[in-house]
Order: C-alpha cells, then structure tokens, then sequence
C-alpha cells in the first residue's frame, strides 16, 4: 500500500516538477538547446516571448488545470463515486485563467466564450467545429490528464468516462479526447498494478508499438507542430521503456525539445507513476514553487480512498 502511494505522489510532484524543468527550453529543437548549454541539472528562470516571466521552479498552464482538476474532484464534486461536473470543472478553468501564465490559444477561445459556463462541452464542442479542417489537434487536454489517472486509479471504467469529460471541456476533437484518455488509463494501471504490460486493458500504444518505433516517433518531438496532442504521449511512452531513472528520462525528454513543459510534464507524471515519488531527486523537489500546495492536494485525495480498495489492487 505504501508504494502504492508513492507511486500517487510520485504523479503529482512528476508532473509539476518536470512541467518547471521543461519550461524555459520550450518551442525549441533539440539543436537550439543544445546550443543553450544543453538542460541544466536544476530549474532555470525564464521569459516567453509573449512576455510571460517563470522564476526557477515555476510550473505553467499544464500543472495549474492538473490542479484545477483536482480540486474540481476533492472540492466540487457532491461524491467520491460521480465523474466530475463540467460545470464546476469548468468554473475552475475560468477562474485560473485570470492569471494568464501560459494558456494555449485554443484553450483561451473555449474559457472566453461567453456562454462558456452555462454549457462547458457544448460550447467547447462548438469552438472545435470553427477550426479550420486542416488545424493539428494542440496538446491542451493531454498536457493535464494525468490529474485523471489518480483520482480512482482502481476504477478503469470511471477513468475513461471521466477523462473523456475532461478533455471535452476544452479540447473535443477526438485526437485530443483519445490522448488525454490514454494518459489517464497508464497512470492508473501503473499505480495499481506497477507495469504496463501487454495484456493491460489501458496499454493502447504498447501493447503493439515496436521499440523502433517509439525512438522514430520520440525524434518528432521538436518537428512542427511542435504542440500536437499526440507528441507527450509518444515522449511518455519513449521514457517508460528507456530512462534508466525519473531523472535520466525527463532531462532526455526536454532535451529532445519541442512543447518541452507538456512533453515533460506527462512524461514525469508517467515516470513518477512507474518510479514513485522517492525516485525524484530531492534538490529538485526543494527547488520547487509551492511544494505545500501538492502535499495538500496529495492529502486530501488520499484522505478520501477506501484504503483496502487500492491496497488489494
């Protein structure tokens, strides 16, 4: 049981922490990194070009809607057993979004809308259709659908259903609503059962991807589109199979440049679900903004577990 846990915080600190590391090295290849100096061993602080101004350790959008969607569960919902309610799912949203640091532009026109909180899907399913045909699916749902996987890690069928709803309150193409789903079922599966084997329910992409082509797709990352929802998933599939450690996976990741804050921090949040959170190094997780902010979080969730269900997991 206690490693069960581990492997829980493990998802909310890898998640945060890679999303800070992965920050100022974002939108570039690997070459341009590599020409900064290659991926500092610690956080950097950081200026996008839009202005926006991250102090080292500073996570972005990717972790403030993980949270808004934890605290939509603990906070919001009326039952542990109920998926979340998009409309409380989606006030959360709207409220973050307030602080403006780093919200995508699809993520922006669905939180923006004005009939926005009186029908959340409906409306996001709206500014979906009034993309153009040939627009690549963003990363904005997968970037924060791990928040998903531990929430009722037991259940696999509440985990889809919920997931697809979450994704849905912005992002509905069905890119989007299948990537984050997949997230959401490994991180589940790995916290429960500690591997995500062949015959796993929620292995989608490795029951059949070959080795080979996990590596062709993991050297795509920093090809344009660069924020193209299926890019973390490949990026967290490569480090399951081949970081040696949490640390060696996330830093190879952000190394491999592209949307480098979502390519880490779902491959963190993967990796921390595999390794646990003890596997993190711990200067990392002092240098961290608001580390009391997830053991609150961390807390309240598993406050609120039948600890057996998991336990016999």
């Amino acid at each position: 049981m206690k490693r069960n846990l581990d492997k829980v915080k493990g998802v909310i600190w890898g998640q945060a922490i890679s999303d800070a590391w992965g920050v100022p090295y974002e939108m570039r290849t690997r070459a341009q990194i590599a020409s900064m100096g290659g991926v500092a061993d610690g956080f950097k602080a950081s200026s996008r070009k839009n202005g926006e101004s991250f102090e080292a350790g500073q996570w972005s959008d990717d972790t403030e809607m993980f949270l808004c969607i934890l605290d939509a569960y603990l906070l919001d919902s009326l039952t542990s057993n109920e998926c979340i309610d998009s409309k409380a799912l989606a006030q959360r949203f709207v409220t973050w979004s307030k602080t403006q640091l780093g919200m995508g532009k699809h993520t922006r026109a669905a939180l923006s809308a004005p009939d926005y909180l009186d029908d959340p899907l409906g409306v996001a399913a709206r500014i979906w259709t009034e993309r153009p045909a040939d627009a690549p699916s963003p990363n904005g749902a997968v970037m924060r659908a791990a928040a998903v996987g531990i929430l009722r890690p037991w259940d696999s069928a509440w985990t889809q259903q919920t997931a697809q709803t979450v994704a849905r309150a912005t992002h509905s193409g069905d890119k989007c609503v299948t990537s984050a789903s997949v997230i959401a079922e490994w991180i589940s599966c790995l916290v429960t059962c500690g591997t995500l084997g062949h015959d796993s329910g929620s292995n989608r992409l490795l029951s059949v991807d070959t080795l080979a082509l996990i590596q062709e797709r993991f050297a795509t990352l920093d090809s344009t589109p660069m924020g193209e929802t299926w890019k973390p998933v490949y990026a967290a599939e490569w480090a399951y199979h081949h970081a040696t450690s949490w640390e060696h996976g996330v830093k190879a990741v952000i190394e491999a440049g592209g949307d480098t804050d979502t390519n880490a921090a779902v491959a963190g949040a993967v990796l921390g679900a595999k390794y646990g959170f003890s596997a993190i190094p711990k200067h990392l997780i002092e240098g961290l903004h608001q580390p009391e902010l997830l053991q609150d979080r961390f807390d309240r969730l598993v406050a609120g577990w039948n600890i057996e269900t998991l336990a016999n997991r």
